[in-house]
């Protein structure tokens, strides 16, 4: 049986993909659910406030300068030799940028007297630094459909991160557990990540790259800087408006309720895109996204009977009683995953067939609602409001993703 397991996998790449992206999701999922009771129940949700305040505060500061075409990797599929310099060396560029910009905001909250944020800011700094290089590792391993380095990165990781956080945790460290928890995940990318990239890299940045890396690259800038913003934008208005305990609260129940949206997006990136990419024709790309959709709901369904209908017993059992309060929180956040796979499943569609501007606009679109939403309600903001916000802020970019995404769904190629 093991045997024509495996048979089965080698002969079928996008089964494959599906497999160890999912393996790579349910070891990150679980390993994750383990770490964050024991820290749950180890820290105070002032500790989880303070750390995703300052993980907002440089993540959309340095946003703008995450000019990165790494997704183009991936729809390339490894077949483009120089691709990989190309997007490397922009990345390097990227990777200096964000280097000078972390080191100011370290400054300036330094002078300001703010001691204790301007180390968490740095600290979140080099991971975003970091993560810049690693992500194109990523997508250079999986565009040549090596997807199992994402289950050795994520085992890893979470090991590593296990003895960190937990053990800073337990010493007594507080917020410290989880800022030097977050630098460890910075660390195995670099050693797993490369092992599956076929291509060397060779310094190529200059005007020709600039120019046929500029459109593409525009576009899914736009596309990953939405993205990005969208999860920290939220945390910002909300910690000026909440205390940290609130927005640890928050936090918390955002991570959690979105459980099975990242326990099987597989679905809903880039194995996903490359499945869609592979297909022959309309009808392969409308059977895809139908089977992915119907998994997708039924997580959805599994997710909102735990965090909405069984919250009460559920979350107090979970992580402690010191989370009670949460309980709201994760209520409002138990529809997102329906959410989620209605804006993402036809984004996995747009980006297998390099409609970069589509994404981008979308996502830019459901951003500047995020911002409107949360500018307009100031100070009154409170916990349930933003996460209904953060759920309009994916439905109508997936209005949007699944209108023009209807053509391909049309067209015999």
């Amino acid at each position: 049986m093991i045997k024509r397991f495996r048979q089965m996998l080698a002969s079928h790449h996008n089964v494959r993909a599906h497999f160890w992206q999912s393996l790579a999701n349910y070891a990150q999922q679980g390993g994750s659910v383990v770490l964050g009771v024991f820290l749950a129940r180890l820290l105070q949700p002032d500790d989880f406030g303070a750390v995703a305040y300052a993980s907002a505060m440089i993540g959309l500061i340095c946003m703008p300068l995450d000019w990165t075409a790494a997704q183009v990797l991936v729809s390339d599929r490894g077949q483009t030799p120089e691709l990989f310099s190309e997007v490397m060396s922009l990345g390097i560029v990227v990777m200096a940028a964000k280097a000078l910009v972390t080191s100011c905001v370290f400054l300036w909250q330094w002078v300001e007297g703010s001691h204790l944020n301007a180390i968490l800011v740095g600290m979140a700094g080099i991971v975003l630094i970091a993560g810049t290089a690693s992500g194109i590792f990523r997508c250079a391993a999986e565009g040549s459909g090596h997807f199992k380095a994402n289950f050795h990165v994520q085992t890893i990781t979470l090991t590593i991160s296990f003895v960190v956080g937990v053990g800073l945790a337990w010493a007594g460290a507080g917020v410290y557990a989880l800022a030097f928890m977050g630098l460890t995940t910075a660390i195995p990318p670099f050693f797993i990540f490369p092992l599956y990239v076929k291509h060397h890299f060779q310094w190529r940045f200059n005007r020709h790259v600039i120019k046929s890396r500029g459109a593409d690259g525009f576009w899914m800038w736009l596309n990953g800087v939405s993205s990005n913003a969208l999860t920290r934008v939220d945390r910002l208005f909300l910690g000026n408006a909440v205390g940290d305990a609130e927005l640890g609260n928050y936090t918390r129940a955002f991570n959690y309720a979105n459980l099975s949206s990242w326990a099987l997006n597989s679905f809903i990136t880039n194995p996903a895109v490359v499945s869609l990419a592979n297909a022959a024709d309309a009808s392969k790309r409308r059977k895809i996204l139908l089977i992915n959709g119907a998994i997708l709901t039924l997580g959805a369904i599994a997710s909102f009977l735990i965090f909405g209908v069984f919250a009460n017993p559920v979350v107090p059992f979970v992580f402690g009683e010191q989370w009670r309060p949460a309980i709201p929180a994760f209520q409002a956040f138990s529809t997102i995953n329906f959410w989620a796979a209605f804006m993402y499943v036809p984004i996995t569609l747009l980006l297998s067939r390099k409609n970069f501007f589509g994404v981008g606009i979308s996502r830019a679109i459901g951003l500047g609602i995020l911002v409107g939403l949360a500018w307009t309600a100031g100070s009154s903001l409170y916990v349930q409001q933003m996460a209904i916000y953060l759920q309009i802020a994916l439905i109508v970019p997936g209005i949007i993703c699944w209108i023009l995404a209807v053509p391909y769904l049309r067209k015999s190629k």
